[in-house]
C-alpha cells in the first residue's frame, strides 16, 4: 500500500510540475512601438520578350530622412506617419540573345509622402510575421 501512494504522489507531481497557464502573448518582445530607423533594399527586375530581348534594371540603395512609428500589439501593425527617402541610382541592362547591347544608369529618386495604416499579422515562428 505504501508503495502505490508513493507512486500516486510522484504522478501528482509530475503533472502539477508539468501543467502552467496558457501565455496568450505569445511573443512580448515583439509587441511595442519602434521609430522607424530605415529600410534597406537590393533590387533586380528582368522583362522578356518573345524575340530574344531581354531588359535587366536593378538598384541597391537605404533609404535616408526616415520618420514615422511602427507599432505590434499582439495582432496587428499600425504604422503612424511613415515616410521616407530614396535617392539612388538605378542601372539598366538590355540584351538581344543573351549579348549586351546597352546599359545606362538613371537616378532612383523620390519620397514617399508619410502615411499611416493598421494591418492584422500572425507571427510564424518567434521572429517572423
Amino acid at each position: 500500500m505504501k508503495r502505490y501512494l508513493i507512486y500516486s504522489l510522484l504522478a501528482g507531481m509530475v503533472i502539477f510540475y508539468s501543467c502552467k497557464k496558457e501565455n496568450s502573448n505569445t511573443n512580448p518582445a515583439l509587441q511595442g512601438n519602434y521609430k522607424l530607423k530605415y529600410f534597406t533594399s537590393n533590387t533586380n527586375s528582368t522583362i522578356t520578350g518573345s524575340d530574344g530581348e531581354k531588359s535587366v534594371t536593378t538598384s541597391d540603395y537605404t533609404t535616408i530622412n526616415n520618420l514615422g512609428t511602427i507599432a505590434f500589439d499582439g495582432s496587428n501593425l499600425t504604422t503612424v506617419g511613415v515616410t521616407y527617402t530614396i535617392n539612388a541610382v538605378a542601372k539598366g541592362y538590355i540584351y538581344q540573345d543573351n549579348l549586351l547591347l546597352d546599359s545606362s544608369s538613371f537616378p532612383f529618386n523620390f519620397t514617399v509622402p508619410p502615411f499611416s495604416s493598421v494591418a492584422s499579422y500572425q507571427l510564424a515562428g518567434t521572429d517572423s510575421i
